[in-house]
């Protein structure tokens, strides 16, 4: 078959969308993937995304379209995903390495996140983003930034998110204007508060410089305090209350007693009781479930009742996920998380949950043969772990930024009305691969059946759970230690 016709059997795959002419064609010619069309100079993977067509998109990646190849006019697929508001496109093309900060040349000289903010598409912003996109980059025809554009239509979600990635509002354009200079009263009062923001938390990191401490003839002799003063006494089964609830001898701790590392909690808790009763219970609730970075957003949303969104998911109008993302919570995984948790706490499980569905060792964790020492005990690896020993260690990095990073969550989502599909491994994930997809949902599936219960990911209560580290302990063969 001629050269020619092959190209242009290619284009019309790529045109009506014909994934099994496009896979058959690319089987018996591979090098057709990089191959343009002769009269409009258009390659296979342009037209799939001039045409949003995802799904042929995603097969020519497979077979290593290059996604920063330019036009006749100097712009990636990526600009035109943008200027046609893909998202879903977007994110595919970003997954495969796609360069969000090419720079068109000649008149069209806009980059990605210049197109995004003039179409007012904050999703897709947050996504440029979050995938490195310069928050300061120029237009060279007008010298203009992101943030210029955001100012100018008066867009205050999209100032907030260009200024949370540290988009500079003194860059001048040819004009000489600031994104300052062209904003309203609004605007200028939230610019403000930013930099008045970053400012302080500026000035309390390098408040404890030791730039700023006097010099060391002014410091007085400070008596040394014997290193005894800061270790506990151990602990041990025969402890006074409240360690004496124990039947027998567990383990004996020693721990040097770190005066900061508490903190964080401290911190937190201050900052839950500062907005009420509500704002402790959501924060102790959010905690339990490994959710705690959520507090602020969920409490400037007005979810700041854990019990009342918990009653509100067994409503008429329950707690979605386009609701979560309305309010700034980006990431697949923590919006699937959290309705999951807040799910199972509004309905009472309609099975008395099992100690032990398997009786053998998984890549999950231990066969717990039971023994009076070890009985109930599961361990379970972090996902790099568990990526690793499916060979897909190489996908951890997208789990994370998916907000996936957490194994035993993940399974226990597998048991939720919001399980791990084929479509958030594309989509949210960008496991394009079809081999490497059902290999790691198989694995999710199969391993998930020891996870029945989202919170604590355990199906006994937390008293029921010790570690003994006495010679009582029992283990398979098999067993590692994680």
């Amino acid at each position: 078959m001629e050269e020619s016709h092959l190209i242009e059997l290619m284009n019309e795959a790529c045109l009506k969308n014909d994934i099994k002419e496009l896979n058959s064609l690319l089987q018996i010619s591979p090098h057709l993937i990089s191959q343009t069309n002769s009269k409009l100079g258009w390659s296979a993977l342009y037209q799939t995304v001039i045409c949003g067509h995802l799904e042929a998109t995603k097969l020519l990646l497979q077979y290593k379209a290059e996604p920063n190849a330019m036009d006749s006019n100097n712009r990636t697929v990526l600009h035109h995903a943008i200027d046609s508001g893909q998202y879903n496109l977007v994110k595919l093309l970003l997954l495969n390495k796609a360069d969000p900060n090419i720079m068109p040349k000649g008149t069209e000289s806009e980059s990605c996140l210049h197109i995004a903010c003039s179409r007012k598409d904050d999703k897709i912003v947050k996504l440029l983003l979050e995938y490195k996109a310069d928050p300061n980059i120029i237009n060279s025809n007008t010298r203009k930034t992101p943030l210029h554009y955001a100012v100018e239509a008066s867009n205050k979600k999209l100032v907030k998110i260009l200024l949370d990635y540290n988009a500079n509002p003194y860059y001048k354009d040819f004009s000489e204007k600031s994104p300052l200079d062209y904003a309203n009263d609004e605007i200028r009062n939230q610019i403000a508060g930013n930099i008045r923001s970053k400012n302080e938390e500026t000035e309390k990191s390098t408040k404890n410089s030791p730039l700023l401490f006097p010099l060391s003839d002014t410091v007085e002799d400070i008596p040394s305090i014997p290193l005894d003063s800061f270790y506990t006494s151990p602990v041990s089964a025969k402890s006074s209350k409240p360690f004496d609830t124990f039947e027998n001898p567990s383990f004996v701790v020693t721990t040097p007693l770190e005066p900061d590392a508490e903190n964080p909690q401290l911190e937190r808790a201050s900052k839950a009781f500062s907005f009420g009763g509500n704002g402790a219970m959501l924060m102790t609730w959010l905690e339990s479930v490994k959710l705690e970075f959520l507090y602020d957003l969920l409490m400037m949303s007005g979810y700041d009742d854990i019990e009342q969104n918990i009653a509100q998911m067994m409503s008429s109008m329950p707690i979605t996920e386009d609701m979560l993302e309305d309010i700034g919570i980006d990431k697949p995984g923590y919006r699937k998380r959290l309705l999951a948790a807040l799910d199972e706490d509004a309905r009472p499980l309609k099975y008395s949950r099992r100690r032990h569905r398997h009786h053998q060792s998984t890549p999950i964790g231990c066969c717990t043969i039971q023994g009076p020492s070890n009985y109930g005990m599961i361990a379970a690896p972090d996902l790099k772990h568990w990526l690793g020993s499916l060979n897909m260690q190489a996908y951890y990095d997208n789990f994370e930024k998916a907000g996936y990073e957490d194994l035993e969550h993940l399974l226990a989502l597998m048991n939720s009305k919001w399980p791990i599909t084929e479509n958030e491994l594309i989509y949210d994930i960008g496991v394009v691969k079809q081999g490497h997809r059902f290999k790691i949902l198989a694995a999710l599936r199969s391993d998930s059946s020891l996870f029945v219960s989202f919170k604590k990911s355990l199906a006994w209560k937390k008293d029921d759970v010790f570690l003994d580290r006495t010679t009582k302990t029992q283990a398979c063969g098999s067993c590692s230690l994680m």
